[in-house]
């Protein structure tokens, strides 16, 4: 996958979970519907990248707070990536170096 390719998922994964979100804000509730679409997504992505990045991409995916979504080394304290900076994102999921945490 590059790195367009990978933007443009994460564009459409936003998209239908904010439809999703507006219409169980009309009283429509679709998760049944949509469990199982987020396993097959968390599936293709973790035969792509690991377990721990995949988590990580789904707690920016779901839990985004502008100014916080930010990877620290442990040892250090430094900032390896800030998700708000363009291209961090795809630059920490592709890292092959030993994991942060």
């Amino acid at each position: 996958m590059n790195k367009e390719q990978f933007y443009k998922i994460i564009d459409k994964i936003r998209d239908c979970d904010d439809k999703c979100n507006r219409a169980f804000q009309a009283g429509v509730d679709l998760i049944n519907f949509t469990d199982d679409y987020h396993s097959i997504i968390d599936g293709l992505l973790t035969s792509i990248f690991d377990k721990e990045k995949v988590g990580i991409l789904f707690w920016y995916l779901y839990e985004y707070q502008e100014g916080e979504m930010k990877i620290y080394d442990h040892k250090t304290s430094e900032v390896l990536y800030d998700f708000d900076k363009e291209g961090d994102l795809w630059k920490y999921m592709n890292d092959k170096g030993e994991s942060p945490f």
